[in-house]
């Protein structure tokens, strides 16, 4: 291997080391089992994304120099600790059980599908020991794709929840996942997924239209003659105002949470917490509350303090990579 890459070797080196930097692939990395929506791609070719999502750097193969910039920036993190607590709930939630991460740009990714077996608060607890080795984290909760899906969003999440999620100032929130299959020279070209293709899973702005139009004009350029896009697509370009209703209802579900929280533990609550008419919901399971019924009482100082200790909440688009042709059986 060279010891320099020939085009650089007129740099001085503290450039060189820079433009190395910039060349390392910002990774998003999943602490869960990932299950595919039929639509969108075989459920036995996902390993395909994790196995490529979990490989070194490419410029590590490029020449030394650029090898030490990656080995100094970033490292292999190993999922399965056997003398960790959580132990068996990474063993059967980790693919693959060891990923290359650099903490400068990498992203901490918790799937929460909504048949995993797990408890959610259980596996934000672990995801704390992780989580100083990632710039942002991440959960994820298939909202967009369901009608419904802000009822779906919040069943998942216990009314204890909140106090895990305070251990981050902000989560960003996959809304939905996407999977687009191109071959890898398209991918290159483009440059949505990274150099060479080496970011396998990208997270956008679920309010950045532009963005999301790049990865929808990319897809086109796959589809055979006569083939309509997804319809996914055009969902997520016409959801402003389904975004702007989630993000209400989080808060109103944020204050609901520490209003429960406070009343088992016989501090001091409002009595007049809720807006609206009508009897007062039920707090027994999320579902059974209709924040559009019964919107929380935001001018209340008690809301407010509430809501200064919630995290940022920003929805986001997973679109994923796939270099293989998944419309294949397993």
């Amino acid at each position: 291997m060279a010891t320099e890459f020939t085009c650089f070797s007129f740099l001085p080196a503290e450039l060189r080391i820079i433009i190395w930097k910039l060349c390392l692939p910002t990774r998003v990395t999943e602490i869960d089992a990932w299950t595919f929506n039929s639509l969108h791609c075989a459920p036995w070719k996902s390993q395909n994304t994790f196995m490529l999502n979990s490989m070194p750097p490419v410029i590590m193969s490029v020449c030394r120099e650029a090898r030490q910039v990656a080995l100094k920036e970033g490292c292999y993190l190993c999922f399965r600790n056997k003398d960790s607590k959580n132990n068996a709930i990474l063993t059967n939630a980790c693919r693959p059980p060891c990923a290359w991460v650099t903490p400068a740009t990498g992203i901490l990714c918790l799937d929460f599908a909504i048949r995993y077996k797990h408890d959610v608060k259980m596996l934000v607890s672990f995801h704390d020991d992780l989580v100083k080795k990632f710039r942002a984290a991440s959960i994820s909760v298939w909202f967009i794709g369901k009608w419904d899906g802000v009822s779906d969003f919040l069943s998942m999440l216990s009314w204890n929840l909140p106090d895990e999620l305070e251990t981050r100032k902000e989560w960003l929130v996959n809304m939905m996942s996407i999977v687009i299959k191109v071959p890898k020279v398209l991918a290159i070209e483009l440059g949505l997924f990274g150099m060479n293709a080496d970011e396998p899973i990208k997270l956008v702005d679920a309010s950045d239209h532009e963005a999301i139009e790049k990865y929808y004009r990319l897809s086109l350029k796959v589809l055979a003659a006569g083939e309509k896009p997804r319809w996914y697509f055009y969902v997520i370009l016409e959801q402003t105002k389904r975004l702007q209703r989630w993000s209400e209802d989080v808060k109103n579900w944020w204050v609901a949470a520490k209003f429960l929280k406070d009343r088992e533990l016989n501090k001091d609550v409002p009595d007049d917490l809720w807006e609206g008419l009508g009897k007062k919901p039920d707090m027994g399971t999320v579902r059974r509350v209709d924040f559009r019924h019964h919107p929380v009482n935001h001018k209340l100082p008690w809301v407010k303090e509430k809501l200064e200790s919630m995290p940022i909440l920003r929805p986001t688009i997973m679109f994923r990579l796939c270099l293989l042709d998944c419309a294949q059986e397993g």
